[in-house]
């Protein structure tokens, strides 16, 4: 059975946090091949992981460190504010 968008993106994203926190698996080599491949073969990863690809933009455009790309999935928890 194939995995639906929401989860297929929830899993690409939750691969990047385990990249940017020190992850070995599959999945952290992919961002880090990613990161080094020349344009024609990052087309190629792209079409391969599709959700790791556009995971990863999201993240490079970011500005924030991704925190509010991996709270969107629930990684990291909601910010506190003062009153709270």
């Amino acid at each position: 059975m194939e995995k639906s968008y929401d989860e297929s993106y929830k899993e690409a994203v939750t691969h990047l946090w385990d990249w940017r926190h020190g992850g070995d698996s599959f999945y952290c080599v992919l961002y880090y091949m990613f990161q080094k491949a020349d344009p024609q073969n990052y087309k190629k990863l792209s079409k391969a992981y599709p959700f790791h690809s556009a995971a990863l933009i999201l993240w490079n455009k970011s500005g924030d460190g991704g925190d509010d790309l991996f709270r969107s999935i629930g990684l990291i928890q909601e910010k506190e504010t003062e009153n709270d």
